[in-house]
């Protein structure tokens, strides 16, 4: 797969336009902030990562993560997704003697919040004592294999009944962590050079509002042509995307 970096694409475009390297920084700091947008919607790079978890079940988020796509376990060469369940308790369980972080205990089954005992009002059952079902609304049992992510505190909380030490987490990066070496698809230099005339020229006493517009239509067509040649469509794809909807049957 061909790359370019930052630096090379801001190099490029100084010598097309013919300008001395003090304006350097700024059409670096105007490729950069290209790159930042384009990652979210165009160029998706996302990230894999395993993180470990601590005693209290929580996993840090990764500092430059924007929005997470799937959390799971690893299951040999598979992931074994996980269920994200809003009533898991954001809060941390406190001890009150010592004022640390504590796990929370194990729910009793036979009890509710409350410690009022469990009861079953009337077993359905035939006169020959057979079980004849109809407990509508039990529910689907305790779920184990669920988390939340807590955002006000960065984590990322996982069933205590999921017996694992680490979860695979797939996420989007906002590419904070981008420098002048940051490699990027060659296909996305024409946008970037794109955009900094753009914002050179929206920023510059030199040029009025009829120039910005042009350099912005200019740099909206390279976005559509590198949204268009990043598109993994192919008549291959679409039919088998078809096919999955597709079920043997009766022929009648």
């Amino acid at each position: 797969m061909r790359t370019t970096s930052l630096n090379a694409v801001t190099r490029s475009l100084l010598k097309q336009r013919g300008k001395p390297i003090h304006y350097y920084a700024d059409w670096l700091k105007f490729a950069s902030d290209c790159l930042r947008e384009l990652i979210f919607d165009t160029l998706q790079i996302t990230n894999t990562v395993r993180i470990p978890l601590d005693e209290f079940n929580e996993a840090e988020i990764p500092a430059d993560c924007v929005d997470w796509c799937s959390v799971g376990v690893q299951a040999g060469q598979f992931v074994q997704p996980l269920v994200q369940k809003t009533t898991l308790n954001s809060m941390m369980n406190i001890d009150t003697s010592t004022g640390e972080q504590i796990t929370y205990p194990q729910l009793n089954t036979e009890t509710n919040e409350l410690g009022v005992p469990i009861q079953w009002w009337g077993t359905n059952t035939n006169t020959r004592g057979e079980n004849t079902g109809g407990y509508y609304g039990i529910g689907a049992g305790s779920e184990p294999d669920t988390f939340k992510v807590i955002e006000e505190r960065n984590v990322i909380k996982v069933n205590q009944d999921v017996s694992c030490t680490k979860i695979v987490l797939h996420y989007i990066s906002d590419g904070s962590f981008s420098n002048a070496a940051t490699l990027i698809p060659v296909y996305a230099q024409k946008t970037i050079e794109a955009y900094i005339e753009w914002q050179f020229r929206e920023t510059s006493r030199s040029f009025g509002a009829g120039d910005a517009q042009l350099a912005k239509r200019y740099f909206e067509r390279q976005h559509e042509i590198l949204r268009a040649r990043k598109s993994n469509l192919s008549p291959e794809l679409l039919h088998r995307i078809m096919n999955r909807h597709r079920k043997a049957s009766i022929h009648r």
